[in-house]
C-alpha cells in the first residue's frame, strides 16, 4: 500500500470517528424523566438532601426528587418535579407558553408560565420537550432554580 492510500484511510478514519462521537440534535428524546438529574444537582439547588428520582405512580412521563405527589406541592414541601413532553403535550401547552415569559439562554425555546405559586419553566431543544418546575421555595427564587436545573439537563443530552 502506497503512503497516498495510508493517508487516505487514516483521514477516512478520523472523519468517522468524528462523526460519531459528536452528539447528534435529531437523537431520541429521553424516555425516563429520572436520569435527567442526579441527587446532588437537585440537592445544591433545593438545599435538602435528596435521593433518587421516584417516577410517579400516575404518569410514567414525571420524576419527584423526593416523591411528594401533588400533596407535597400543594403543602410548600420543597421538591423538583421533571416532566418529559411529547409532541402532542408540547401543542397543548403552546396557548400558556405564548403568554408565559420568555427566557433566553436555555435551549431553543423557554419559557416560564403558571400561577404565582407555581411557576413552571417549558424547555425546547431540537425534538427534546420537559418541564421543570420547582416547589417549597421563596418565590423569588424558583426561577433561578429551574433554570439551573433546566441548563444541568440540558448538558446531559
Amino acid at each position: 500500500m502506497n503512503s497516498k492510500s495510508k493517508f487516505a484511510i487514516g483521514v477516512l478514519g478520523l472523519a468517522i470517528l468524528v462523526l460519531s462521537s459528536a452528539k447528534n440534535s435529531c437523537a431520541a428524546p429521553p424516555t425516563d424523566a429520572c436520569s435527567l438529574l442526579t441527587p446532588a444537582q437537585v440537592t445544591s439547588v433545593l438545599d435538602i438532601p435528596a435521593t433518587p428520582g421516584h417516577l410517579d405512580p400516575a404518569d410514567k412521563t414525571v420524576c419527584h426528587w423526593p416523591f411528594t405527589g401533588l400533596a407535597g406541592v400543594l403543602n410548600s414541601k420543597k421538591g423538583v418535579e421533571v416532566k418529559l413532553l411529547d409532541a402532542n403535550s408540547w401543542s397543548m401547552l403552546e396557548p400558556a407558553i405564548a403568554a408565559g415569559e420568555s427566557v433566553t439562554g436555555v435551549g431553543d425555546n423557554a419559557t416560564y408560565f403558571g400561577p404565582s405559586r407555581l411557576t413552571t419553566l417549558v424547555i425546547e431543544r431540537g425534538n427534546v420537550r420537559f418541564e421543570v418546575t420547582v416547589s417549597g421555595v421563596p418565590l423569588d427564587q424558583v426561577k433561578a432554580k429551574e433554570k439551573t436545573l433546566a441548563k444541568d439537563i440540558l448538558a446531559k443530552l
